[in-house]
C-alpha cells in the first residue's frame, strides 16, 4: 500500500500491439499479389503455348489451329483465374488470422474492380462477368477455407 491515500490505483493497461494493423495490410497485398501471380504465370503459359503452336506452321494454318484450339485456351485461363481467386484468397485469410471473411470479401471487390478497369475481362454477358464470377467465387471460397484452417490451428 502507498503511503498517499489520495493517489489514484494502479491499473494493468497493455499497450496496443503495433503490428497487428500491419497484418492486415501485409495479408491483403499479399493475397492481391499472389493472385496476380498466378493468374499472370497462367496466362504466360497459355501465350507461350499459342506462339509455340504459331511458330511451327504458316500464317493461314496457324489462324486454324489456334482457332481450333481456342477452347483449350478457355478453359487454360478459366481454370487459372479460378486456382489465382482460390489461392489468393487462401493466402490474405491463412495471413491475417483475423477478421479473414471481411478481408476476403474486400480482396474479391477489389480484384473484380481491377479486372474490369484494367480490361482482363471484357464486360460481355458472354465471358466478362462470368469470369469475374469465378474469380470472386473462388476468391471467397479460399478465404473460407483459409478461415476453417485458422480456427482449427
Amino acid at each position: 500500500m502507498k503511503s498517499n491515500p489520495f493517489s489514484p490505483p494502479e491499473a494493468a493497461v497493455s499497450e496496443a500491439e503495433p503490428g497487428k494493423r500491419r497484418s492486415i495490410i501485409l495479408s491483403f497485398a499479399s493475397g492481391l499479389l499472389v493472385t496476380a501471380a498466378v493468374y499472370a504465370s497462367c496466362f504466360l503459359g497459355g501465350t507461350i503455348f499459342m506462339l509455340s503452336i504459331a511458330n511451327s506452321l504458316s500464317v493461314s494454318d496457324a489462324e486454324k489451329e489456334l482457332a481450333s484450339l481456342s477452347w483449350v485456351l478457355g478453359f487454360w485461363f478459366t481454370g487459372g483465374s479460378i486456382v489465382s481467386g482460390f489461392l489468393g484468397g487462401y493466402v490474405c485469410a491463412r495471413m491475417s488470422r483475423r477478421s479473414e471473411m471481411e478481408l476476403g470479401f474486400s480482396l474479391a471487390a477489389s480484384v473484380a474492380v481491377l479486372g474490369a478497369g484494367l480490361g482482363l475481362a471484357d464486360l460481355s454477358a458472354n465471358s466478362g462477368v462470368p469470369s469475374i464470377t469465378f474469380v470472386v467465387v473462388a476468391l471467397l471460397l479460399g478465404a473460407l477455407v483459409g478461415a476453417k484452417q485458422n480456427r482449427e490451428s
